[in-house]
């Protein structure tokens, strides 16, 4: 029994000062994550040989590879593991594989995407143990953990890892020959919602793949194909492409005051309409309990039986409980929406970064596009077949340029004539 005492006092003197240690903003880790080096004073420095094996990862994930890939990619390089890099170096065995030391698998990668730290920011509390006497790993979720932000070096930018975590939020889905397609995991149906599937095989040629709506396909809904080819996809997605990121830097103040518009049209129509549905839901809600009350006020009279009392009570606490979460909901959602501005800068920064491109690739799409929205074809009065998408860019959503901003069907952006003439004047 005094042992018992003595082993649990032990561990709550330990807790107390790893808590206080992880509080003030100290590292709880005593092996830096792999990519980095123990430099002086316990600081974290860039690894010469790690580092760009993460930089690689990222951007395999970024050109649209899955992490099974990119594991066979690091296998076939013959590059060292994270659990063998710690073995030759810290003599720590854990996740080490003497008989594979360059064997990747996909979770060792899946666990170098979703790090934070290669941001620069130390993270404390990831894991806890529900008591001395358990040897259990519990993992902690984000509102137990201390973030303490640019404690070191980053290897990920802030851009590069919100895209590949949302990349990896949505599953890209190989064709039959194994391959994945330019525009996988990016195009929705614009009337369903539903993901579009990308058809080829190896008796379809290149220029012959399409993408169909997924509902139509499963028939869990009542849609229709949405039928486009990779084909027409190229050329529409490069032009706009190329019209927008044109616009942007050549006419850089006329491009900013327009998304700064548009945003505030756009969100101030959305508050107005998630707030409607907030007020209607709260007035039902408030209304329930009133008919709640009355029906505990009509058993007690002994106007209602028990049996009676229990059915009707039972469905109309249900319908509350279901309210309770809509109102949670649209509350937070129309928090964000207040706090949520679009980000110019972040999209300027790529446009500046991607002056140019010859051909669309996968990482060239994700670093700009968010998702893209395929109508159905539609046929006008003369036959013509025309079908239409909607893109969504990242930081700025959807971009509707100005007449002035095309030239052809070359998608290729012209002075527009206001500016010309500021400039002259000046």
């Amino acid at each position: 029994m005094f042992n018992e005492w003595y082993a649990r006092d032990t561990s709550k003197k330990i807790r107390a000062v790893v808590k206080a240690k992880g509080m003030a903003g100290k590292r709880l880790s005593h092996l830096p994550p792999y990519g980095y080096i123990m430099g002086d004073e316990e600081n974290w420095i860039i690894d010469d040989e790690t580092g760009p094996v993460v930089k690689e990862i990222f951007a395999l994930c970024l050109s649209g590879l899955g992490p099974t890939k990119i594991a066979n990619i690091l296998t076939a390089k013959n590059i060292p593991t994270p659990g063998t890099i710690n073995y030759r170096r810290y003599g720590n065995k854990q996740g080490y594989c003497p008989q594979a030391p360059c064997k990747w698998i996909y979770q060792t990668v899946i666990n170098i995407l979703e790090r934070v730290e290669y941001l620069g920011h130390t993270v404390n509390f990831k894991t806890t143990k529900k008591s001395y006497k358990s040897k259990k790993v519990i993992i902690n979720g984000d509102d137990k953990r201390m973030v303490f932000k640019n404690t070191h070096p980053a290897l990920i930018d802030q851009d590069t890892f919100d895209r590949v975590q949302v990349i990896r939020q949505g599953k890209c889905r190989h064709t039959k020959i194994g391959s994945v397609g330019l525009f996988s995991g990016l195009l929705f149906c614009a009337d369903c919602g539903s993901k579009m599937y990308h058809h080829r095989g190896s008796g379809i040629k290149e220029s012959y793949e399409y993408y169909t709506c997924a509902g139509y396909s499963k028939r869990v809904n009542p849609c229709t194909t949405h039928h486009i080819s990779v084909k027409n996809l190229k050329i529409l997605v490069a032009a706009d492409l190329r019209r927008v990121t044109h616009f942007a830097a050549e006419h850089e103040r006329e491009f900013i005051t327009m998304m700064v518009s548009c945003s505030m049209r756009e969100q101030k129509r959305a508050l107005v309409e998630m707030q409607k549905e907030l007020d209607t839901s709260q007035s039902r809600y408030n209304e329930l309990d009133n008919i709640i009350q009355h029906l505990y006020e009509d058993k007690i009279k002994g106007q209602l039986t028990d049996e009676r009392f229990a059915k009707l009570s039972a469905g109309y606490e249900a319908e509350q409980k279901g309210l309770e979460e809509t109102i949670k909901e649209l509350s937070e959602q129309i928090s964000q929406k207040t706090d949520k501005t679009i980000n110019i800068d972040r999209f300027m920064k790529l446009v500046k970064k991607h002056t140019s491109f010859e051909e669309l690739t996968p990482t060239l799409l994700n670093t700009f596009i968010e998702k893209i929205l395929v109508h159905e074809v539609e046929v006008d009065a003369e036959g013509q077949k025309r079908q239409k998408i909607e893109i969504v860019y990242n930081f700025i959503g959807s971009v509707e340029l100005p007449k002035e901003a095309y030239h052809g069907e070359t998608g290729e952006a012209i002075e527009l004539p206001k500016r010309e003439k500021r400039k002259k004047s000046a």
